[in-house]
């Protein structure tokens, strides 16, 4: 059987209220792929269902060497895997009565194009004959993708992937082609998966400690392939190209584009391509809209982020200063109690808070929560945490007898 049920067993008695269901990746099994080797733990039996106990853990298995994936069928072999894992999957559901219960994808590696695959030709099984097979992807929740290679995997680090690759390549040179990044394969999955992006709640995760191998070592997928701007970016930037065609560079919705742009940048954690994109939007913005306008307060609150993202010290010096120039911008065109000038001046506080400036953090944290009474000032969230963080700043000046007036508010 494909599908492997590893917890909880039946004699718990526990009622699963989701399916989690992992997918190896390249020359892992479905038990290698999930356990540490040296103690035996495996996360999925051991830690993750003693945190999730009423998830059931499931686990796909297939063969998964060099050749499913580079080999010269390699097209039909990921199609033949993924049709493996959806009719396992979906029969088993069925006969366990439970077509109905939400689930979650764990795909390692070259797993998640197995796992794509499947929830396209899940989509596409519409027939009443087929509605077992069907439910798989309209009871899908969720994905997490650990370093999977949407957009393919660099020429420079084929080495990296498997002992087999070598080997693969010197009998079949014609494969160098169909395994650089972008190969007709990855590309037609990607594609077929698109439209059903905004069915699911997708995360990426990519590499931060490099695999090494032999005396060479490196990042077997890129974060530019391991995240890929997604679905967001394309359409935005198709709304982007037809404003400016339509109605011009420096039209406020062109404006507004840049801005939705500038936040998918940062979202997928570029955010040196968001500063290079709204700098220039800020000062067409102030010189067109002024500075008071909702459209150059938006682009500011954006820029601030996107400076405090980025985090060098001279980042850090402008996002401060331009916080300040914020804050009097919004105050008068928003007014004094405006949620937004609350969060501007949080960031503040916590900016001094963070440089050691204490002093200086205690008069805008006072300052937030002056405003309490005047109006509806901040919501509780924000006075809660302004509330906390000045009872740190007083035990750290050794003010111990103004805590009591604060903790008392808490």
């Amino acid at each position: 059987m494909t599908i492997k049920e590893i917890s909880p067993s039946h004699e718990d008695n526990i009622h699963p209220i989701v399916d989690i269901v992992a997918v190896h990746g390249l020359d892992e099994s479905s038990h290698s792929a999930w356990t540490d080797a040296p103690t035996g733990c495996c996360w999925l039996s051991d830690l993750l269902a003693h945190d999730m106990p009423r998830a059931r853990m499931l686990t796909f298995d297939y063969k998964a060497d060099a050749t499913t994936f580079f080999g010269s069928s390699s097209s039909s072999r990921i199609s033949h895997h993924a049709q493996t894992l959806l009719e396992g999957l979906g029969t088993h559901r069925y006969l366990e009565s439970c077509t109905e219960r939400p689930i979650i994808f764990i795909c390692h590696g070259l797993g998640g194009i197995v796992v794509k695959k499947a929830l396209v030709t899940s989509a596409a099984s519409t027939t009443m004959k087929l509605s077992h097979l069907h439910s798989v992807t309209t009871s899908t929740f969720g994905l997490l993708f650990l370093g999977t290679p949407h957009e393919g995997i660099e020429k420079a680090k084929w080495y990296l992937l498997s002992k087999g690759v070598k080997g693969i390549l010197r009998q079949h040179s014609q494969l160098v082609a169909s395994m650089e990044k972008n190969t007709e394969t990855l590309q037609s999955i990607t594609e077929q998966f698109t439209p059903l992006l905004k069915q699911f709640y997708i995360h990426n995760f990519w590499e931060l400690r490099e695999t090494v191998h032999g005396f060479s070592k490196g990042y077997v997928v890129s974060p530019s392939s391991a995240a890929p701007v997604d679905e967001s970016e394309r359409l935005i930037s198709h709304v982007l190209d037809a404003r400016k065609r339509i109605l011009g560079e420096e039209h406020p919705y062109t404006l507004w584009s840049m801005n939705d742009l500038s936040k998918v940048y940062c979202a997928q954690s570029y955010p040196k391509d968001a500063l290079e994109l709204l700098i220039p939007t800020l000062d067409v913005a102030v010189r067109t809209l002024g500075r008071s306008h909702i459209g150059t307060l938006m682009t500011m609150s954006n820029l601030v982020h996107t400076h405090r993202m980025i985090g060098t010290p001279s980042n850090i010096r402008t996002a401060e200063a331009m916080l300040g120039d914020l804050i009097s911008a919004q105050i008068k065109s928003l007014g004094p109690s405006h949620p937004d000038v609350y969060g501007a001046k949080l960031q503040l506080a916590q900016m001094y808070e963070r440089k050691g400036q204490l002093s200086q953090a205690e008069i805008v944290y006072r300052d937030i929560l002056s405003a309490e009474g005047e109006s509806p000032g901040p919501r509780i969230h924000t006075s809660l945490k302004v509330k906390e963080s000045l009872s740190e700043i007083y035990h750290m000046l050794g003010r111990l007898e103004a805590m009591p007036q604060v903790e008392a508010k808490l």
